[in-house]
């Protein structure tokens, strides 16, 4: 029995580990892609602007969604994606 329970808990602990790191790709991805739709934007690349922000909200969606640094940097790019939106008049 003691044997099951340490094997459950190595089970539990490698992909509860690899769990957190995808999630901190995707939260880098989504940092990326804001990034990327900030200096298009700057430039008054709004199309390509909001393809890039489409991207880090596609990327952001698969974080948790209960985290501070989550939160805020969705609220980013919506907000971001919002201002071009109503740009285009859309």
């Amino acid at each position: 029995m003691k044997m099951h329970c340490h094997l459950g808990f190595i089970f539990f602990l490698v992909f509860g580990l690899s769990a957190c790191r995808q999630e901190a790709r995707y939260l880098e991805e989504a940092q990326n892609h804001f990034e990327e739709g900030e200096e298009l934007r700057a430039s008054c690349n709004t199309n390509a602007a909001a393809e890039a922000f489409s991207k880090a909200l596609m990327a952001i969606d698969r974080c948790d969604a209960e985290q501070p640094e989550t939160k805020r940097l969705k609220a980013q790019i919506e907000d971001n994606l919002g201002a071009i939106y109503w740009i285009h008049g859309l």
